[in-house]
């Protein structure tokens, strides 16, 4: 009995088979290689060209002119608006000086006005520069709110305060060189307003009488 064949390992029936066609070199593919142009890439958005800037809430298209509003008069224009002016409190009206205050005090008049009290004189005409000849022309005032007689310093700024502004309302009453003291009193901040402006323009109205000679007592 003869002996099998004996089988061959499996690492043998493995072994890959030689290759004998020609290899293709890295030349040879370029070579056939086709050339091909570059596709056109696209415009982008921020490659255009930019257009016209244009508001998102604003309406397009032609604009309608301005509407026409009325125009105020010029008060410079029309014969008396300059009375109808609110009167200022210029820096020139203030009594800033002692001897101005004093002289109104030795030899100025006074008016009983329950609220308050108005020292007042007529001042000589000045004969200066042209800037004291204009304000020699206007009234002063000076406004005193003592702590005995109105209180705090809370109660004596409202004092003067509501006197300051009835002498810028109402010194288009008082005579031209004209100048005033006004003292406090304790009851002035608890006066109607109204009824103090009432008070101060006549005791204006006496000032004015006196200065021009048509009554002798004040």
């Amino acid at each position: 009995m003869s002996p099998k064949p004996a089988t061959p390992p499996l690492s043998a029936l493995l072994t890959p088979l030689p290759y004998y066609g020609t290899s293709v070199t890295s030349n040879t593919r370029r070579s056939h290689a086709t050339h091909l142009p570059p596709a056109p890439q696209e415009a982008r958005p921020q490659d255009r060209l930019p257009g016209p800037q244009v508001h998102p809430r604003r309406p397009q298209g032609p604009r309608l002119p301005p509407s026409q509003r009325p125009q105020a008069p010029d008060g410079r224009l029309i014969p008396g608006a300059a009375a109808l002016r609110p009167m200022r409190f210029r820096p020139g009206q203030h009594l800033r000086r002692q001897s101005d205050i004093r002289a109104v005090r030795e030899q100025g008049s006074r008016v009983d006005c329950r609220a308050f009290t108005v020292w007042w004189r007529m001042r000589p005409i000045a004969t200066g520069s042209p800037a004291q000849a204009a304000h020699s022309g206007q009234p002063r005032s000076c406004v005193v709110a003592s702590t005995q007689a109105v209180g705090c310093a809370v109660r004596r700024n409202r004092a003067k305060r509501r006197l300051r502004e009835i002498f810028r309302q109402q010194q288009g009453l008082l005579p031209s060189r004209c100048d005033v003291l006004l003292v406090a009193r304790g009851v002035v901040n608890r006066w109607p307003f109204p009824e103090l402006k009432q008070t101060f323009a006549a005791a204006c109205g006496r000032i004015s009488s006196h200065a021009a000679g048509s009554e002798p007592d004040v």
